[in-house]
Formats: C-alpha cells, sequence, structure tokens
C-alpha cells in the first residue's frame, strides 16, 4: 500500500471509531522488553511500590478486563533517541503478509484513550493528518521455531519539541480470490522508566492505581511472574491486539439506516422496495421514487456529509421524497 492510503486508513478507523468496537480480530503480536529496571532483591523504594501495587491489585482488581480503550505506554532506558523494540507475531507472517509501521504527531499526552484519539480526529482535516504522519515497512525478520519477531525502531516523545508520537502496527494481508484485508493494531507510544515507574505515586503505574483505571493489571501482569508480587520476569510481555478494518466503515453515516428507515414516516403503503442494508441482516421496506432526482442529490452523497440536525428535525415532521431520496440511494452506493 502507498503511505497515503495507510494514513488514510488509520484516520477514517478513528473518524468512524463508534463502530468499530466489535471489529477486534484474532491478531495480535507481543512486545518483548528484557527487564532492565527491576530486581527482586532490590532494597529501593520505587521498587517496593510497584510491588505493593501488584500485591494490592491480585487481591482486589477484577481481571476481565477490556484493556483495549487505553493508548499503551512501552517503557525503555535505552540513552539514544532511537529505542529498538522486539515485536512477535507467531507465525501470521508470511509472504502474502505486509507489515507497516505508522506513526503521527497529530496527538497530545492528553489523549489517553482510543476515544480521546477519535475526538481529536473530528477536528483534524485528513491532509493534515497526512503531513503529520509517517509510513515505515517492517521488513527486519527475525525467525525462531516458534515465532517471527520483528524489530521495531520507536522514537522518544520529546517535552522539549512539544512532540507525543502515537504509533499503530497495520497488517495487509493479500487474499488469492479477494481484496486484501487489513488489520490496525490498537495505539501505543513510548514511555521513559521514571515517567513509567520510578516516580511511585506520580508516576504512569502511581496514577493508574490511584485512580482505578482498568488496564493496570495490563502492565503487571506483563511485568510479574503469574500470580507473584515478589518476582519480576526477565522478559517484559506486552499483547497488542488489531482491529479488523472494515470498508463499510468509510461510509459511517450508512451504518445506521435501517434506524433513519424504519423512522420514516410515510402514507404510501402501495408501491415499496424490500431493501437490505449492508452491514445488518434487517430488511426495510423503502417507497418507490425513482424520476425527477435532481443531479446535485448525488455530490451530495458522495460528499458523504449528511447533516444530523437535519435528520433528527426530519423525523418529527412528514417526510418529503427528497428525504427519501438521499437514503435510497445511500444504500446502492
Amino acid at each position: 500500500m502507498k503511505d497515503s492510503e495507510i494514513s488514510n486508513l488509520i484516520y477514517n478507523h478513528y473518524k468512524n471509531y463508534k463502530n468499530i468496537s466489535n471489529y477486534i480480530s484474532n491478531y495480535n503480536c507481543n512486545c518483548f522488553i528484557k527487564n532492565r529496571f527491576f530486581k527482586a532483591k532490590s532494597n529501593y523504594d520505587h521498587v517496593k511500590f510497584i510491588k505493593e501495587i501488584r500485591r494490592k491489585t491480585l487481591e482486589n482488581y477484577n481481571q476481565a478486563l477490556n484493556s483495549n480503550k487505553y493508548v499503551k505506554r512501552i517503557v525503555y532506558k535505552e540513552t539514544n533517541n532511537s529505542l529498538e523494540f522486539a515485536f512477535a507475531f507467531g507465525k501470521i507472517i508470511n509472504e502474502n503478509v505486509n507489515l507497516y509501521l505508522h506513526k503521527t504527531k497529530a496527538f497530545s499526552m492528553n489523549d489517553i484513550k482510543e476515544n480521546d484519539l477519535a475526538e481529536k480526529i473530528k477536528k483534524i482535516k485528513i491532509k493534515k493528518f497526512n503531513k503529520l504522519s509517517s509510513i515505515t515497512l517492517l521488513d527486519d525478520f527475525e525467525k525462531t521455531k516458534s515465532n517471527i519477531i520483528i524489530k521495531v525502531k520507536l522514537k522518544k516523545n520529546s517535552q522539549k519539541e512539544n512532540s507525543h508520537i502515537i504509533f499503530h502496527i497495520v497488517l495487509e494481508e493479500k487474499n488469492n480470490n479477494s481484496r486484501s484485508s487489513t488489520y490496525i493494531s490498537i495505539p501505543f507510544s513510548s514511555i521513559c522508566f521514571k515517567q513509567f515507574s520510578k516516580r511511585k505515586e506520580k508516576s504512569f503505574l502511581g496514577i493508574k492505581f490511584r485512580n482505578k483505571e482498568s488496564d493496570l493489571p495490563y502492565y503487571l501482569n506483563g511485568m510479574f511472574k503469574k500470580n507473584s508480587w515478589k518476582e519480576f520476569e526477565s522478559i517484559f510481555n506486552f499483547k497488542i491486539n488489531f482491529y479488523e478494518y472494515k470498508e463499510e466503515n468509510e461510509n459511517d453515516y450508512t451504518s445506521s439506516c435501517t434506524d433513519y428507515l424504519n423512522n420514516i414516516n410515510n402514507n404510501n403503503n402501495n408501491n415499496k422496495i424490500n431493501i437490505q442494508c449492508n452491514n445488518s441482516n434487517d430488511v426495510v421496506a423503502l417507497p418507490e421514487f425513482k424520476e425527477n432526482i435532481p443531479q446535485n442529490y448525488y455530490q451530495e452523497l458522495n460528499s458523504h456529509n449528511i447533516n444530523q440536525k437535519n435528520i433528527e428535525n426530519n423525523r418529527e415532521k412528514k417526510r418529503k421524497p427528497l428525504c427519501i431520496h438521499v437514503y435510497f440511494f445511500s444504500l446502492f452506493k
């Protein structure tokens, strides 16, 4: 895929975020980080603090968590600006799969949840988003018996440059007899060890513990041995899930076409067309209007810009043929 196509996918992914919550795929990868941060027998206060958080979390937290709602933070301790991490993809990588790393400066440190990214996208035009984004082809593979390891270079966030970089991995799977399937990872970013946990109560993990944020066990489970609050893993393991990108997400106004059509107040029941929405099993009855369609209606449809306020107002009035024409042709777009 071209760089612009990948950026457009990410943009549309968040532009239509309300429609993708159920599209978590079976694809995932694991980010491995060598533990250069904690020693089990250390007497440092920040190590004791993390152990105490882990102990209380094991006792009190509900482990059935949906941690995909948060931007993931990958901890580092390196001193150079370029950070290299290992992502393990199992055996899903083959000659039919392309991997890309998308990074963007379109978001800020205050955008901590996926919904925050979606809200920010509403205020950014796609041309500006593309200018703030860059793409890297991931082709540095290392094969083992059970895994394919891909080395990924990430960049530090810089307060001096007022820079906060959000990353996504995009997986393109080419199919022989159909269009390619595309998968977009949950968002992630880098964070230094000092911010991650060394500041104790004021650290990233300390704040999550104080606020009882649901993804705290995501980090602790990846850092500690199973069901232990005393022993750290030698290699941290953080799972990165993928969304399956759906083409119909690009037309978010059609996703609720059934709801709109069922609310049309139609008094003519003699001449109807039964149609089925692309992303629904519901069949709705639509009055048949095939004549006298002004040319500018097509321009309105192509713009994908149906005014929601007008739709709400029309629900309280007797529907005019104009409104019905718009819905009719959007379904056959």
